[in-house]
């Protein structure tokens, strides 16, 4: 049976933590640790300096429960070391079910998000689950998806977080779920003044007089004034109309009466942005990635040792910090490029193509103008097509092109070699794996090799 670990930033007393307690009970050991009070917006927020203090209740459906008085990440990094001293890994952290969205751009201070993001920065599957009212009622839609989405995150790669939100609505009137991006805005954010109720004036229309106890009336429009800045403020985080954002948000689609689940990485670094910065506009060699996709990795011919060898080219790509790119034809596979590749890889740049050639694709061209080096090197899928093609078509516009003999594959034997013999007849370097990783690193004083040689088998 899974063992699942809960917790909230509402805190542990939540209508929508008890019921998704309850509703994963039925299917898992659960474990909870959950702010003993309403904690929102602190995001990954944790409690460097002071106390904090642990005290376990009953709560219905759950193994363990504990009300923490720290943060949200505190009670997940809490729960994350409570089970690890018993011995127990939990299979996934989850946090939620939020009372109100955490769409668009709130997942950056959301704290039913930090739950999530702490499991999957320390190795496990996670998910963020919300729905779209602050005072929220209706769950089952949310909880009836859960035995999918705990399938789905148990095939993703390590470090991606399912975000989900759910309307507020009878489950009968969502439409159905939709994967997404994420908006932009979620909210209009903005600090207004507060205004205390008096006997006379206030400091908001000019007077000193102090205020009484009457009560707080907040402006109406935004009130920070740099000439009158003194005074006491509150965040106003009015939820802005989803339906105009783009239509393949998840505030988009929240408006339109879907369910959204969004994927996160749990660094959130862009991958082929740092590669251009690593070194697209570098002088060192370029590598090409081409194709190595989930549905045609089977069909090659020795296809365990293709797949071992492109592993290799990763982890050495990622030591000798080359700059890297990889290329998807028409892009229609649920994983389009396998995912054991990207996970290897620190940094790439990826193209979607529909052309065999790839130099045919706009992106790659603007790749290729700031790329300052003169060697390109390729690997992938598949070699009789693809890779031919592409090598001549580099060959034509004056760069020096290597092709790694080991890290490409055919679906047959003869294509394969026939492809190799024209390549290399046309003054093309049919090289392998080993040997371009040390004409790479040059010598046995460069940091790499010495890197390399610690790193365990990476080249064969």
């Amino acid at each position: 049976m899974n063992r699942i670990l809960v917790g909230n930033d509402d805190g542990i007393e939540s209508f929508g933590l008890r019921t998704l307690v309850r509703f994963l009970s039925h299917m898992a050991e659960v474990y909870v640790v959950a702010p003993d009070s309403q904690c929102s917006g602190h995001g990954q927020a944790i409690t460097l300096s002071g106390l904090v203090t642990a005290r376990e209740i009953e709560l219905e459906g759950a193994e363990r429960a504990i009300a923490l008085t720290g943060t949200p990440a505190d009670c997940a990094k809490f729960g994350i070391d409570m089970l690890r001293a018993e011995g127990i890994e939990p299979d996934y952290v989850i946090g939620g079910i939020n009372h109100g969205g955490n769409a668009g751009t709130d997942i950056n201070y959301s704290g039913t998000f930090a739950i999530a993001n702490e499991g999957a920065l320390n190795g496990y599957k996670a998910l963020a689950l919300s729905v779209t009212s602050h005072s929220a009622t209706h769950f089952e839609y949310i909880c009836e998806m859960l035995p999918e989405l705990l399938e789905v995150a148990k095939q993703l790669p390590q470090g991606i977080i399912l975000n989900v939100n759910s309307p507020d609505l009878p489950k009968w009137q969502i439409k159905g779920t939709r994967y997404t991006e994420a908006g932009g805005i979620g909210f209009d954010n903005t600090f207004v003044k507060a205004v205390h109720e008096t006997d006379g004036m206030n400091e908001a229309n000019g007077s000193n007089s102090p205020a009484t106890n009457a009560g707080v009336i907040e402006l109406s429009s935004n009130a920070v004034d740099p000439s009158h800045i003194n005074g006491e403020y509150r965040y106003r985080a009015d939820v802005t109309d989803g339906s105009a954002a783009p239509a393949y948000t998840d505030l988009y689609a929240l408006a339109d009466g879907y369910a959204t689940v969004t994927p996160y990485r749990v660094n959130r670094v862009d991958s082929g942005m740092l590669a251009k910065l690593r070194g697209l506009s570098s002088d060192r060699t370029l590598c090409i990635i081409m194709d190595v996709q989930k549905h045609m990795i089977p069909e090659m011919r020795k296809s365990e040792r293709f797949m071992n060898n492109v592993l290799k080219l990763a982890r050495c790509l990622n030591i000798l910090e080359l700059p890297t790119l990889l290329t998807e034809q028409y892009g229609y596979d649920s994983e389009p490029v396998a995912g054991e590749l990207k996970n290897e890889l620190r940094s790439y740049e990826k193209i979607d193509k529909v052309d065999f050639d790839c130099t045919t694709s706009p992106d790659l061209e603007a790749l290729l103008q700031s790329h300052k080096g003169n060697r390109i090197v390729l690997a992938g899928l598949e070699a009789h097509i693809s890779i031919m093609q592409t090598a001549k078509s580099l060959m034509a516009k004056g760069y020096d092109v290597q092709v790694i003999k080991d890290c490409c594959a055919s679906k047959q034997k003869e294509p394969m070699e026939a492809a190799m013999q024209t390549l290399a007849d046309e003054g093309c370097t049919i090289t392998t794996l080993e040997a371009f990783a040390y004409e790479e690193v040059g010598s046995t004083v460069d940091f790499a090799y010495r890197h390399q040689g610690s790193a365990g088998d990476i080249v064969l």
